[in-house]
């Protein structure tokens, strides 16, 4: 690459004026009046079948192509394996088969680019534009989605929320919805469980996002998220429910319980050990309450206590149901 720059330099041919992401400058020489080369020209037409050709040839004497323009690119079947494409733009471009294994696609414009059965194994998707992208029958075996499957438009929704711009940040977040049902789908199709929770769990967050912010249907999808993660998260499960029956015994023991040895309650009487022996038992009873087991050698006293009883049972039920889902889904993929 260097040989390459300093021959144009010698033969007072001016180089190209893209500057990629570690600093250094395209070393490819000016394309006409141009100020770009003829790969970073958003201007020239890539759209002749000589394209494949020339890009498959570059791609043999240089794995750089960071930022090429390649928009409504003929493509069909090319070999684009292990290169470096970030940023790079092949809106609705025909990629349909091609061999892009190992690729980094990282910031790169997708959209509207057809990828059907296009080989993307371990390829670099972070922050790619996936709007409208076609990916019927595409390998996406060990993809490398950036932080938690995020897609662009969502981080580029919360920061013009962030910025007070409302409406782009909605418009966004539904761009983003659309590209999470789509990975949903098309991971759905091919069997992959364990990525159709992902993006499942991304799609339910954006909605979210878009619902009014003291509302109560976005009340209740941050309580299910904080709960169960929407039904895929199984340590938010555990943990939740182990929140439950916590806060439900404490409840029992200020309310009180019945037991043959007679009411069991906290009371300033009773001192640290004592009350601790209580809180023992309505633990017991909480459990017992949760799991819907009801042995009935302890039951609430009062009409608040059986009240708080039947809704714990209620809870417990419906998350235990929950729990053996979330197991079964992630245990699916095995």
């Amino acid at each position: 690459m260097e040989e390459v720059k300093q021959m144009n330099q010698e033969q007072n041919v001016q180089v190209c004026s893209y500057i990629r992401r570690d600093g250094t400058q395209c070393p490819e020489a000016r394309f006409d009046n141009s100020v770009f080369c003829f790969w970073h020209d958003p201007q020239v037409d890539k759209s002749g079948k000589d394209v494949k050709e020339k890009l498959e040839g570059k791609v043999k004497r240089d794995a750089n192509c960071e930022g090429y323009k390649l928009e409504k690119a003929e493509l069909h079947e090319v070999w684009l394996t292990e290169t470096n494409f970030n940023d790079a733009v092949f809106r609705r471009a025909n990629l349909t088969r091609s061999h892009m294994f190992g690729i980094s696609l990282c910031g790169a414009d997708l959209f509207k680019t057809h990828l059907a059965s296009a080989n993307l194994r371990h390829a670099n998707l972070t922050r790619a534009n996936l709007i409208g992208t076609i990916l019927e029958g595409a390998k996406l075996a060990n993809i490398e989605w950036g932080h938690k499957g995020i897609v662009l438009q969502e981080i580029e929704a919360d920061q013009a929320h962030k910025s007070g711009d409302h409406q782009t940040a909605k418009t966004h977040y539904k761009d983003a919805e659309e590209v999470y049902i789509a990975l949903k789908t098309h991971f759905d199709g091919i069997g992959q469980s364990k990525m159709v929770g992902l993006f499942f769990y991304r799609e339910m967050i954006v909605h979210r996002k878009q619902l009014p912010l003291f509302s109560s249907p976005r009340f209740f999808s941050k309580l299910a998220d904080i709960s169960c993660g929407y039904g895929e998260k199984v340590l938010n499960i555990l943990l939740f429910s182990l929140g439950v029956i916590f806060f439900y015994a404490f409840v029992f023991g200020f309310l009180g319980t019945n037991s043959s040895s007679g009411i069991i309650k906290f009371s300033l009487s009773k001192g640290i050990w004592g009350n601790y022996e209580t809180y023992i038992n309505v633990l017991y009873m909480s459990s017992i309450t949760y799991t819907t087991c009801g042995y009935g050698d302890i039951t609430p006293v009062t009409l608040t206590g059986k009240m708080c009883a039947g809704s714990e049972a209620f809870i417990g039920a419906f998350l235990m149901a929950l729990f053996v889902i979330a197991v079964y889904k992630t245990l699916m993929d095995r």
